[in-house]
């Protein structure tokens, strides 16, 4: 309730304030090297983040992706739950 009353540019002031701050770095790089170090199948299960074969080199193989490979892997499921979340405000909208 207390987000919905601020203002656009608060919003985005506390954004950037968040994305500078040196927690958010530190969390950011824990969450790379977790990826880069075979992290990726559970953690985009546990955030319900859609990866390419579900995190692994092959699908349904046993070795995790790792490296940049993961990294890019995860940021890709990202970008497609937001696109989702955005085309389903889109259609809500359309439906009003």
């Amino acid at each position: 309730a207390a987000m919905e009353a601020l203002s656009l540019d608060q919003k985005k002031d506390i954004l950037r304030k968040v994305m500078r701050s040196p927690q958010f770095h530190q969390s950011l790089g824990s969450l790379t090297s977790a990826l880069r170090d075979g992290g990726l199948p559970s953690i985009g299960d546990a955030l319900k983040i859609p990866v390419r074969n579900g995190g692994y080199v092959k699908h349904g193989g046993g070795v995790p992706l790792g490296g940049g490979d993961a990294v890019e892997a995860f940021l890709n499921g990202v970008k497609t739950v937001v696109k989702g979340e955005r085309d389903g405000e889109e259609s809500k909208m359309d439906t009003i």
